[in-house]
């Protein structure tokens, strides 16, 4: 195989992983917010105390305000334990974290492919290492992604790492490093 090769396989590795970081990390805290949102409702529909101040009480507009409430607090309640919202919670955090790990990972094999201007035999394994187990943390991955935010983590990375920027072997010398 030859370094050039390598180098688009490690470049395309980095690309994506830093994109499916980015993805997961979007999803999980839009996911947060949701449960933060849903528990707000639910503690404020469902407490006495808040049903008990007088401009509930004092009919019209706001009884009905309050009722909307009561009946979105006690809806959520039921439907919160179906949606398993605390589960995909865990789901997301544990791809942000496998996925920011083997990010790390890549960042040092092209910072170390680029101060060597090559791939040794030892650096290619430890890229071969990382790509297993980013091919695990997929099995994890979303069944169908959310087209509109994968194209936005995909543009975002291709602002902040330009192919241009990655590393690229220079032409005319050797590459593998022993």
């Amino acid at each position: 195989m030859t370094v050039d090769v390598q180098a688009e396989a490690i470049n395309d590795f980095y690309r994506t992983v830093a994109m499916n970081r980015l993805y997961y990390f979007t999803r999980l805290r839009v996911l947060r917010r949701w449960c933060t949102f849903t528990d707000l409702v639910i503690a404020i529909g469902s407490s006495s105390a808040v049903a008990a101040w007088a401009i509930w009480r004092a009919g019209g507009t706001a009884a009905s305000v309050w009722q909307v409430i009561a009946g979105a607090a006690t809806l959520i309640a039921i439907a919160k334990p179906f949606l398993r919202l605390g589960d995909e919670v865990q789901r997301y955090a544990e791809l942000v974290t496998g996925y920011t790990s083997v990010y790390f990972e890549a960042e040092v094999i092209v910072q170390t492919a680029k101060r060597m201007n090559g791939v040794s035999d030892a650096l290619w394994q430890s890229f071969e290492q990382s790509e297993e187990r980013m091919r695990k943390l997929g099995l994890n991955d979303d069944p169908r992604a959310e087209p509109r935010l994968l194209q936005e983590s995909f543009d975002e990375v291709n602002r902040r790492m330009p192919a241009s920027d990655l590393w690229w072997p220079n032409s005319g010398q050797i590459h593998n490093v022993a």
